[in-house]
């Protein structure tokens, strides 16, 4: 079973997402077992049916979730429950830089594209909140953002 892409239900609270790539998934995959990636985007916000922010929840409760969102009338099977939160990715990121600002050395144009596409969105606002970008609404141009060129070519 593939999904053959992300499959989204946008009437959820949490906005589920979900999709079945090809499997196995993991080398050491067992043949009776399917990998499914579960996520949301809207994790502080309280789900339709588990009367939670995602977030607070267990992978089961997740999964329940799924299940009662699809009318899926069976158990919900064993679930690993792993999430990742970006907070704390970018946490990390930062220890492993030392606290350093993204440098991307590219040609002009590339970067003030990218730049453009950081500005007044959530994803900005968390890389220069954790300082892994300076914060281009006070700098005004968006070239003074610090992700320096390559040099004259741009």
């Amino acid at each position: 079973m593939v999904t053959g892409g992300i499959v989204t239900a946008r009437d959820s609270k949490w906005l589920l997402s979900w999709t079945v790539n090809r499997q196995p998934h993991f080398k050491q995959q067992p043949k009776d077992q399917i990998v499914v990636w579960v996520y949301a985007l809207f994790v502080d916000t309280p789900g339709d049916y588990v009367k939670k922010p995602m977030q607070e929840c267990t992978g089961e409760a997740k999964a329940e979730a799924a299940y009662q969102l699809l009318g899926i009338e069976r158990g919900v099977p064993e679930v690993f429950g792993s999430t990742y939160d970006i907070r704390r990715l970018l946490e990390a990121t930062v220890c492993l830089r030392d606290k350093e600002e993204v440098e991307l050395h590219v040609p002009e144009i590339i970067r003030k594209r990218l730049i453009g596409k950081l500005t007044d969105n959530e994803i900005g606002e968390l890389l220069v909140e954790y300082g892994l970008i300076k914060d281009q609404t006070r700098y005004g141009e968006a070239g003074a953002l610090a992700i320096p060129s390559n040099s004259a070519a741009g």
